[in-house]
């Protein structure tokens, strides 16, 4: 059945009809929809106190009626339930307190004097719950509380009066009411047996037998009784008496000194009977003692101390005890007692010690070791005679199998053959060892061959035409002009290559150059555009051709270098380009590791060193997020986050750019101009901003100061603090740039990493090739993992260079089967994990993989959605580009280029769902965080997928 809607007008009407004057929210949510309320919690309860409604925790009350007091009585036994509702949304009926009106004026107009009093007594009670026969001293109260029934004064049900216009009958209540009634009865006989004993003084078995735990509980709590406590020197070493409240404390510490005095006398007289058990044979060590007690445990031992002195186990000793074999006997205390005589009988006499080893469970394992069988044959040849493959004992099989006849015999056998066993095992561990020196001694130099091979093959990077070559390091801050300066000098060159790190960035420059009647290619792994005539072209590098010839190549953001994942690119393009001149541009935190690439190969190059064009400084005080001035960039490092506050700086009446990395990048390039042109105030982006983006921002807002980095969530560093921070401000738009945050702890931490260096970037990374993989054995996934375990380096390189991680590479070469790989060929299959497949396209990798071996078209991207109307949706349209660009990557791949016949159509298609996008962000689409249960606005910085209340809702237990 469909859940009604749900509003505050709705919940004031409903606290109003419920006779106990308030309700859960658990009920709430189960009755209504509440999904479709907007607003935070809090501002649900400040609605619904204006309309004299209650709220604390999760409970709403009817604030004219009940106070929070009354309402925290109530949940102890009240059960309230959810009054009717109409068709059209309301509540059937009138109130509770125009009921309770009618009601009044209907007791002001009796004159029975039975009936007044029924109705008082009513009235009177905590609950407005009555047991019936609570009326039984009225005359003809059945007949009296029925006409009061007739009148809708009160109601009757099987057993209780109560008062309609407050409770709810309900097992709950009923149960409460039982409960309380029993612990009244509880309560009068305790009291009656108390008052009716003869002394008053309870020793503690009259205590436990007299009175039940909730009486005793009632009795000691009230004060009725206290307690009295003698010790003495056997166990239960504290004996205790409770005595009545009227007597005395001495008459009753008397009463209690001359029951002990006999039950110490009683005592004395039950060891003294033992001593004729016990025999005159005194342990070892042990003096005979004044009293019956001292005397009776000087001749005798206890289990445990018995078994150690014969040297066999306890549970043995126990059984021949309970089979008569070994005499023992109880003493007063409760403990089993042998004699001395006895055990040092069984301990000297060889016949009599083989009684109690014939009671030793035997393990089968030491069973079949001293047989010299496997444990299996031992188990068949137990099971053959009847005897337990678990429990066998030593006097079931004594003799057997040619075992000896005496358990003392039988230990020697053991011991003897789980020695051998142990030397055999040592000699056998030892030969296990020499071999896999031996063979680790084989593969290390197996590796070592392989190793030497692979760092034969090493890029020889040093050539004869370096001499010639010439490199400018041009390094600074960011918005220093050094890629306006770098962009420069490639056009007075006429030919050359751009390369940048990011597809938007390459299409920034591209456009840039084309707007000026510079002519310029663009080239990235999902399309090309050639320009008629061009000598230039912009590209992300890893779509550069070291080989290529050209001008000027310009490599930016020079710190990748350093990036596990992708820097293999910028080591590739800096170490292989063959143009003419280069420039390498980044912050100075990456000129150790350039000047020991060159100088390693001994290429000649200059170094310049920019500064910013305008000041960068800290802000004094952090920014508040309503009050946020125009041309701000808010920084966060999550797609959820960038979405979640853009939906509420939209809802505060700002106008908002987002940026980030899932975002197709025409969209990115959309909504980047949008708030370069003004049409926006803010942008909300993650980090990718600080791969410069160029954005006119006067200030970088920072909302968080931690990011998720795939392996952890760790702190901001000092180089992604001046790399993000380093887009505030630029060159003829603002005097300077600002560095800021949301609050003062961000801010200080900010502030912190600000004034630090960052720290020089140390290691380059490379990758293999496919003639490096050809000298490997094993699948791909394998020979990708055994090349970075080899770090195949020359050793004159090996501090600074580092082989990259191939984790994403290694795991889709794993999707691929062993008879697939054969077919695709080497080359093609490592040329296949180069796709740009993102986890949440790696599915549509494996379908594209598939096709591919078999021959196939490519199949196309799944279908987008219809409609973007929520969050859940633009995630969607998003891995629906993504698997589109893997689609275009393959297509343009000329190993790949036949089977993908579709390039133009899925390339149209792509380019018109990354519009819808655009649009739907265009329209302030919803995208901020819900609760997954009752889909309640999350709070920006709440980290879980409920919100708090179905969070302690699903604890509630019915």
């Amino acid at each position: 059945m469909a859940k009604k809607p749900f509003s505050v007008d709705l919940l004031a009407e409903l606290v109003k009809h419920v006779p106990e004057g308030y309700l859960e929210w658990r009920q709430i949510h189960e009755h209504f929809d509440v999904k479709k309320m907007n607003g935070s919690w809090k501002s649900i309860s400040t609605e619904a106190s204006q309309r004299e409604v209650g709220c604390k925790g999760l409970t709403f009350f009817d604030a004219s009626r009940v106070s929070w007091r009354d309402v925290c009585q109530k949940q102890k036994w009240a059960r309230p339930q959810i009054p009717a509702i109409t068709s059209g949304g309301t509540v059937a009926g009138p109130t509770i307190q125009e009921l309770a009106q009618m009601r009044k004026h209907r007791i002001d107009e009796l004159t029975c004097p039975d009936e007044i009093q029924a109705i008082l007594r009513l009235d009177q009670s905590d609950e407005g719950c009555l047991w019936l026969e609570s009326f039984g001293d009225i005359p003809n109260y059945h007949s009296v509380l029925m006409r009061l029934q007739e009148q809708n004064i009160l109601a009757l049900s099987e057993k209780f009066v109560f008062d309609p216009l407050r409770v709810t009958i309900s097992t709950k209540l009923t149960a409460f009411l039982t409960r309380r009634r029993r612990e009244e009865q509880d309560v009068s006989e305790a009291i009656a047996t108390l008052t009716s004993h003869v002394t008053g003084i309870f020793n503690e078995d009259q205590w436990n037998s007299l009175f039940n735990d909730r009486q005793r509980h009632w009795l000691i709590h009230q004060k009725q009784v206290s307690k009295i406590s003698l010790t003495t020197t056997f166990p239960p070493r504290e004996h205790w008496w409770m005595r009545r409240g009227d007597i005395d404390e001495k008459i009753a510490l008397q009463y209690a000194k001359s029951q002990m005095k006999a039950l110490v006398q009683a005592r004395e007289e039950q060891w003294k009977k033992l001593l004729d058990l016990c025999g005159e044979t005194i342990r070892p060590g042990a003096k005979a003692g004044k009293t019956n007690r001292m005397q009776v445990v000087s001749r005798s031992y206890r289990t445990q101390p018995a078994a150690r002195r014969i040297g066999l186990p306890e549970k043995a000793f126990l059984a021949a005890i309970e089979q008569g074999i070994v005499p023992a006997f109880r003493d007063p205390d409760g403990l089993l007692r042998i004699p001395a005589s006895t055990v040092d009988a069984f301990a000297t006499h060889e016949e009599l010690y083989e009684k109690i080893a014939g009671f030793i469970i035997l393990k089968t394992r030491d069973l079949a070791v001293a047989c010299g069988v496997h444990r299996s044959s031992m188990y068949r040849r137990l099971q053959k005679l009847g005897i337990s493959t678990t429990r066998a004992s030593w006097g079931e099989v004594r003799e057997r199998w040619e075992l000896p006849a005496t358990y003392v015999l039988y230990q020697k056998v053991l011991d003897d053959n789980w020695r051998a066993i142990q030397q055999a095992r040592k000699a056998a561990e030892e030969e296990r060892q020499k071999l896999l020196l031996a063979q680790k001694a084989r593969e290390e130099a197996e590796k070592s061959v392989l190793r030497e091979q692979l760092i034969a093959t090493f890029p020889d990077w040093r050539r004869e035409q370096r001499a010639n070559q010439r490199i400018k390091v041009l390094l600074g801050e960011a918005n220093s002009g050094k890629t306006w300066a770098a962009l420069e000098r490639l056009i007075a060159t006429g030919s050359g290559w751009y390369l940048a790190p990011l597809r938007l960035l390459a299409y920034e420059i591209y456009d840039a150059l084309n707007r000026r009647g510079i002519a310029c290619n663009l080239l990235t792994g999902e399309e090309e555009v050639v320009v008629r005539g061009a000598q230039i072209t912009a590209a992300t590098i890893e779509m550069f051709d070291a080989r290529s010839r050209g001008g000027c190549v310009v490599i930016d953001e020079a710190h990748m270098l350093g990036d596990p994942d992708r820097g293999w690119a910028w080591t590739r393009a800096l170490m292989g380009a063959r143009a003419e001149e280069m420039l390498v541009l980044g912050p100075l935190a990456s000129r150790p590791l350039v000047e020991r690439l060159l100088y390693a190969v001994g290429q000649p190059f200059t170094f310049e060193q920019s500064s910013r064009l305008i000041p960068l400084r800290m802000a004094t005080t952090p920014y508040k997020l309503r009050d946020l001035p125009a041309r701000t960039i808010v920084v966060a490092f999550s797609r959820g986050m960038v979405l979640a506050l853009k939906t509420d700086l939209e809802q505060m009446g700002r106008k908002v750019s987002i940026v980030y990395g899932a975002l197709p990048p025409e969209v990115r390039r959309r909504q980047a101009d949008r708030f370069a042109c003004g049409e926006t105030e803010i942008c909300v982006a993650t980090d990718a901003i600080g791969m410069g983006l160029n954005l006119p921002a006067d200030a970088v807002c920072f909302y968080e100061t931690k990011k998720y980095d795939g392996k952890r969530v760790r702190p901001l560093t000092a180089m992604e603090v001046h790399q993000i921070g380093g887009r505030a401000g630029r060159f003829g738009l603002a005097e300077q740039g600002i560095i800021t945050a949301l609050n003062k702890v961000d801010l200080d931490f900010l502030r912190q990493q600000f004034e630090q260096t960052p720290s020089p970037i140390r290691q380059a990374y490379v990758t293999p090739s496919v003639s490096d993989l050809a000298l490997l054995p094993g699948r791909l996934a394998a020979r990708l993992r055994q090349w970075c375990e080899l770090e195949s380096i020359p050793a004159s390189m090996r501090s600074f260079i580092k082989t990259a991680d191939l984790g994403d590479r290694i795991e889709l070469a794993s999707m691929l089967q062993p008879e697939e790989e054969a077919d695709l060929g080497l080359g093609a299959a490592v040329k296949l994990t180069h796709a740009p497949a993102r986890p949440e396209s790696r599915f549509y990798w494996r379908w594209c993989a598939r096709a591919i071996v078999k021959g196939d078209r490519l199949p196309s991207p799944p279908d987008p959605p219809k409609d973007l109307a929520s969050s859940d949706d633009l995630v969607r349209a998003e891995q629906v580009i993504a698997c589109a660009d893997l689609y275009l990557w393959l297509a343009r791949t000329p190993e790949f280029r036949p089977f993908g016949p579709c390039y133009g159509e899925i390339r149209r298609a792509r380019y018109a769902l990354a519009e819808r996008i655009d649009q739907a962000l265009l329209s302030r689409l919803d995208t901020r965080k819900r609760c997954a249960s009752c889909g309640r606005v999350l709070p920006l910085r709440h980290h879980y997928r409920l919100c708090e209340n179905c969070y302690q809702d699903r604890g509630y237990d019915d």
